[in-house]
């Protein structure tokens, strides 16, 4: 695949940018396709004399549609697959890869001025701080977290585990070495206040396309009927269950203290397969089952027409002290489309939001939910007229988690890049 051939063949590239965008995630994991990804290409149509390099690292051998290969090449980016397998002895493919990636990116960027590596997520931080030292004029990290903290505090790695080791040296290497780093959440830049760094630090939560997420009123009525809501108070969560998130189990025992506050309670989980048999397979399943809908994941073009029948979205993250790092991307599907949020209090910046906004019930957590609590906030929330709490949900995304704003963002520290390189 070629990429803007006519600045490419004819060496003009004096002012141009090279930007090498670095993923550790396949190029159809949604993490990648409805945010990296499209803020790649929303950048790339304000023209701001840029190519792209798009490096994923990819589990399994993958062939872009048409439609996507033409997409990228319109835009100027390059799409350059990092194989490895699941199976395989990780570290020797992941020291593979650092080599192919340098090779890569040096081949890619060597004609050009000016020479920007994006990384993002904290991930990342190990291939984008090695190009920063060697041949990169500027090392964006963006949406930087600390990971290592989120696998240690769930128990997933443990605190002298190679890979909580590795992780963690790159994570402050990143700190010391990013010219700019995105922070998702308040805490996070004061986490990288407290370690040395030479960062200049921006506040950006996780954005999506917030006018593609609007509720479509009439799709509510449909939904609403097709799904059989009538009534109901429908409380919505889009997602897994364990890990970072909450059990099955301890999601279950929200859904029952929920629906004790309030005989208008219904629960609609759009979930995985495997998911859905854990609720299923639970206790209480059978008490409750007629105030749960269940269904398995729909394509993300069809998702707000679902949350277009919900009232409230469920942000199911245990209140754990990490938390505060994290921005769920979830938040900003619900608000744009009008839906307030159930949310446990300390986690991301999204708790205070909700709280001082009103576009949100802030709880102490979901398994231990206060009915009595609960019930008199729901009752709150549903007696208010329904337009003016979506015009403040729809508000605040669009100020807070709207990709334009991100993008935005993106084309200021990236063009910078030309003044640093003629100050110096």
């Amino acid at each position: 695949m070629t990429t803007n051939t006519t600045s490419r063949e004819t060496g003009d590239r004096k002012d141009r940018i090279a930007i090498v965008v670095l993923c550790c995630h396949g190029i159809e994991d949604p993490l990648v396709a409805t945010l990296i990804l499209d803020y790649t290409l929303r950048l790339q149509q304000r023209d701001i004399g840029a190519e792209v390099l798009l490096i994923t690292e990819e589990p399994h051998r993958r062939k872009l549609s048409a439609e996507r290969r033409a997409e990228l090449e319109r835009a100027g980016i390059l799409w350059s697959p990092l194989w490895y397998h699941l199976s395989g002895a990780q570290f020797f493919q992941k020291f593979r890869n650092l080599f192919l990636l340098a090779w890569r990116a040096w081949s890619f960027a060597r004609g050009y001025r000016h020479r920007v590596v994006l990384g993002f997520l904290s991930m990342t931080g190990a291939y984008g701080s090695i190009l920063r030292m060697l041949w990169f004029h500027r090392f964006i990290a963006m949406n930087f977290e600390p990971h290592s903290l989120f696998m240690k505090e769930m128990g997933v790695w443990g605190p002298r585990s190679l890979k909580y080791r590795v992780i963690r040296f790159f994570e402050r290497r990143t700190m010391a070495v990013a010219d700019d780093l995105i922070a998702p959440a308040s805490a996070v830049i004061d986490h990288v206040r407290s370690h040395p760094h030479r960062c200049a630090i921006h506040l950006q939560g996780v954005t999506i396309d917030v006018r593609k997420s609007q509720r479509d009123p009439e799709m509510r009525r449909t939904m609403r009927a097709q799904l059989g809501f009538e009534d109901a108070t429908v409380l919505l969560y889009v997602g897994k269950f364990g890990g970072i998130y909450y059990s099955a189990g301890e999601y279950m025992e929200f859904i029952r203290r929920s629906c004790l506050a309030d005989p208008r309670v219904h629960h609609l989980l759009i979930t995985f397969p495997d998911q859905i048999a854990l609720i299923r397979g639970h206790g209480a399943y059978a008490q409750l089952e007629h105030r749960i809908t269940l269904l398995e994941p729909v394509p993300p073009e069809h998702l707000p027409d679902y949350l277009s029948a919900a009232d409230l979205g469920v942000i199911a993250v245990p209140p754990t002290p990490s938390q505060v790092f994290r921005s769920p991307v979830k938040t900003a599907h619900y608000w744009a489309a009008g839906l307030p949020i159930i949310i446990p209090e300390g986690i991301s910046d999204d708790w205070a939001i909700a709280r001082d906004r009103a576009i949100g019930i802030v709880v102490n957590g979901l398994p231990d939910l206060e009915v009595d609590a609960f019930r008199s906030e729901l009752d709150r929330f549903m007696a208010e007229p329904r337009k003016e709490l979506m015009e403040r949900c729809v508000g605040a995304a669009f100020e807070l988690r709207d990709t334009g704003t991100m993008v935005d963002l993106l084309e200021k520290l990236v063009t910078s890049v030309r003044s640093d390189r003629r100050a110096s």
